[in-house]
């Protein structure tokens, strides 16, 4: 019954468990405990996944069990190997189960050798036969024990083993995690540091574009400046034969004159310019003060032409008003006669009927009126004397 050994990552063996090249291949021990192993490879991260370990196979092959047993068998197997898988198995179960699993091996065993009861009917030999074969079956279940307890104590020593590396590999795989976060921030940031560096060297791109648009234009004006320069030198020959036939000693003497001149010339034309500005300002003042001196000599002509005409209308009337008051005046004069009579006229009646009445009145002789009044009251007093 015991199995071959091998070595560790050997899987032949039950109780152990195979270590490829995938190291995150768990797997179910007794306790049930499960102890999962995780790693990486180039495309995953992570992974998981679960196995059980199966029961022990036996050392010989089994006989087909019997009809009648084969149901109870099969439950018990069932049974012992889910207890042998949860490390829970009781005394009982374990007798059981070797009973099932070896029991009808040994009575084939018993049936291969010769029938005693047909050799000898004592019972006494029987006896003894049946304690050997009692003997037998119970150092065969001791052996079995044995080898099944020594098994169980490797599977725990292998299962502490593997609890040991199981603390191990979750340091490594949390040290592991942590270095995969670390290279995710360390990737994010090369990706970001990579957009940036990519943008700098676009922009770098287009700096180098316009620089070497700018160096095209400058290279342009520089091709103009030395064709410029070649048609100046005609220039510079004429200016150092005039300094051979002058007073001047260097070229940029002659420059620097010409360059005073040119600033006098300036100066002189915007004194010239503001000058002539200074006299249309002032022409142009006085053409608005001759016409504004114009408008008033008009305006003053028009008054004087009004004037003029009330002037000759006034004389004409003079003549009007002196008819008219010469015509006054003799009206007056015949007015103040006729008063005159008028008053004399009264008075004269006045005194006439004062006489008449032989009343003496205290009355002006300038007040008419009353001299009126008078004489109309003295007439109805002679009117009613007469009647």
């Amino acid at each position: 019954m015991q199995a071959p050994a091998g070595s560790r990552g050997d899987s032949a063996e039950p109780g152990t468990v195979s270590r490829s090249n995938d190291s995150r291949c768990p797997a179910v021990f007794p306790g049930s405990r499960t102890l999962t192993l995780r790693g990486t490879l180039t495309s995953r991260r992570k992974g998981e996944a679960r196995a059980q370990l199966p029961p022990p196979p036996p050392s010989h092959p089994q006989p087909p069990p019997a009809t009648g047993s084969l149901r109870g068998s099969g439950r018990l197997a069932h049974r012992v190997t889910t207890s042998m898988s949860l490390g829970i198995m009781e005394e009982d179960e374990l007798a059981e189960y070797f009973r099932l699993q070896y029991g009808e091996r040994l009575l084939q065993l018993l049936q291969k050798f010769p029938n005693i009861e047909e050799q000898s009917e004592s019972p006494s030999i029987r006896l003894l036969e049946k304690k050997k074969e009692a003997k037998i079956m119970h150092t065969a279940m001791e052996q079995k024990k044995e080898m099944f307890r020594r098994r169980m104590e490797t599977l725990n020593l292998r299962w502490e083993e593997l609890g040991t590396k199981e603390a191990q590999l979750k340091a490594h795989i949390q040290k592991f995690e942590q270095f995969i976060q670390e290279n995710d921030q360390k990737r994010i940031r090369a990706l970001k540091k990579a957009n940036k560096e990519r943008e700098l060297k676009r922009q770098r791109v287009r700096e180098l574009a316009k620089v070497k648009q700018e160096m095209g234009a400058l290279r342009l004006q520089h091709q103009r400046l030395s064709t410029r320069m070649q048609e100046f030198s005609v220039f510079n020959k004429y200016l150092e034969k005039v300094v051979e036939h002058s007073e001047f000693e260097e070229i940029h003497e002659v420059i620097s004159r010409y360059k005073t001149l040119i600033s006098m010339h300036h100066d002189l034309m915007q004194s010239a310019q503001e000058g002539q500005e200074k006299i249309e300002r002032a022409k142009a003042r006085l053409a608005r003060y001759m016409e504004e001196k114009d408008d008033e000599i008009l305006q003053h002509n028009n008054e004087l032409a009004r004037l003029q005409m009330r002037f000759d209308r006034a004389r004409s009337d003079v003549i009007v008003w002196e008819s008219r008051w010469a015509h006054i005046q003799n009206t007056a004069a015949k007015k103040t006669l006729l008063l005159g009579t008028i008053k004399m006229a009264a008075l004269n009646l006045f005194q006439i009927v004062s006489k008449q009445l032989k009343e003496t009145a205290a009355v002006s002789l300038e007040d008419t009126h009353k001299q009126l009044d008078m004489v109309r009251g003295g007439a109805g007093a002679l009117a009613s004397c007469l009647d």
